[in-house]
């Protein structure tokens, strides 16, 4: 870095932190930017902290660098350093860059067809990242299963015995990656079950793993797979002993048992519906909801049953508090705010909400009080055929009708128009 280059401070950063805490989307996206191209991140990397959950929401594109394209499939994985324990199947966020950084020594002139294909790239060009990943991924693993502790390790606030164990699971995980991410894709796509072929791949060699390890493929398995309680299941029948058996039920309990914390810890399980985009928390609702069938249904303490059911209580109050904001944001607010007739673009923008709030309705009713989501969904209908037809159509509101109540409902209102 030049010596005319500023610099800020420790509190200068800390201002700028709490100032981020309360910009808009806009101003949040700018600064992300700024971050993301620079070449030494440093402690500006402490800036997008605390902004993590909007960035969730909000999913810009981020700039393909070789650290991103390293974790963003652990990214499950990843806690804040203050939230993590060495015996923990995690990743603290601060051994990132180090651990990356290694990676990236190692890798010395192979990293030219890796950059090659990441040059300009972000993290919405999933095939990009995927073909560049498939080679980075099996080189990492290698060189992370022997390489020494890495410069920056103490910097960053880590104790040198913590290295090993870490860089050694992480390669494990690493290696899986080829086999993993396409099972990941089948999932987000909607393909509950895992292929035969990847079972067999994914189970392979695990018994013999220690039991971070384990504990750590089982856990990135856990949070991205809907319906992992099978898989677990072939994962343990295959051991060769019992107390391969034992082990592996150990590294599933202790992953469950992560996975639990980091979603009662500051408001995680709320967070991940109430952030989330209308489009999206049906589809994470879902998720959680499968999530806490699976652990529950592998259960055999009362004290975790109890956990799961004040997490079922928050996730239901949660999709409630959703579902009424996108309602009255996405739906009735601009029905009843309309200043110009419904045309068009306007209708499947509306029709566009009622559907993601119907998707979100199907789920969420399977936690909460159905009696609750009939009654808005009336009310929304009721709103609906309130508006003035020469503002919205006939035929517009009977569709609108549809999406919410069904046919026999839309069928009901054309029959009192005629």
């Amino acid at each position: 870095m030049p010596a005319d280059t500023p610099t800020a401070s420790p509190t200068e950063l800390r201002a700028v932190r709490r100032s981020l805490t309360a910009a808009n989307d806009a101003k949040v996206l700018q600064v992300v930017a700024m971050v993301d191209d620079m070449a030494d991140r440093g402690p500006a990397d402490g800036l997008i902290q605390p902004l993590r959950g909007r960035l969730a929401q909000l999913r810009p594109a981020r700039k393909l660098r070789l650290e991103r394209l390293l974790f963003t499939p652990l990214d499950p994985l990843i806690v804040p350093a203050r939230d993590w324990r060495p015996q923990d199947p995690t990743i603290p966020r601060n051994a990132v860059t180090p651990i990356a950084a290694t990676v990236r020594i190692a890798l010395g002139r192979d990293i030219r067809p890796i950059g090659a294909l990441i040059a300009g790239k972000t993290t919405l060009d999933t095939d990009a990242a995927m073909q560049a990943g498939e080679l980075l991924w099996p080189i990492a693993a290698r060189v992370l299963a022997m390489a020494p502790l890495p410069l920056g390790w103490v910097e960053a606030g880590l104790k040198p015995v913590t290295y090993e164990p870490l860089a050694r699971s992480v390669a494990a995980v690493l290696g899986r990656l080829p086999i993993l991410m396409p099972l990941f894709q089948d999932a987000s796509g909607g393909m509950i079950a895992p292929r035969e072929d990847a079972i067999e791949l994914i189970v392979a060699g695990l018994a013999g793993e220690p039991h971070l390890t384990q504990a750590m493929v089982i856990g990135l398995l856990m949070t991205r797979l809907p319906r992992v309680g099978p898989l677990l299941q072939r994962i343990e029948s295959s051991s060769r002993s019992q107390q391969e058996r034992v082990m592996l039920r150990r590294a599933s309990d202790q992953a469950a048992d992560v996975l639990l914390e980091r979603l009662e810890r500051d408001g995680g399980a709320e967070s991940q519906i109430v952030n989330a985009s209308l489009a999206d928390a049906g589809v994470e609702t879902r998720r959680l909801v499968m999530l806490l069938d699976e652990l529950e249904s592998r259960s055999g303490s009362q004290e975790r049953r109890s956990r799961l059911k004040i997490l079922r209580a928050r996730l239901d109050a949660s999709c409630r508090a959703r579902f009424i904001g996108g309602l009255n944001e996405e739906l009735l607010g601009p029905l009843q705010n309309l200043v110009t007739a419904v045309d068009r673009p306007m209708q499947m923008q509306l029709e566009t909400a009622a559907r993601q709030l119907r998707s979100l309705e199907t789920t969420a009713r399977q936690i909460g009080n159905a009696m609750v989501y009939d009654g808005l969904l009336r009310q929304a209908t009721t709103t609906v055929r309130s508006v003035d037809p020469s503002a919205l159509s006939v035929l517009r509101a009977a569709r609108l009708v549809e999406i919410l109540a069904g046919s026999e409902a839309a069928m009901a209102l054309l029959e009192e128009a005629q």
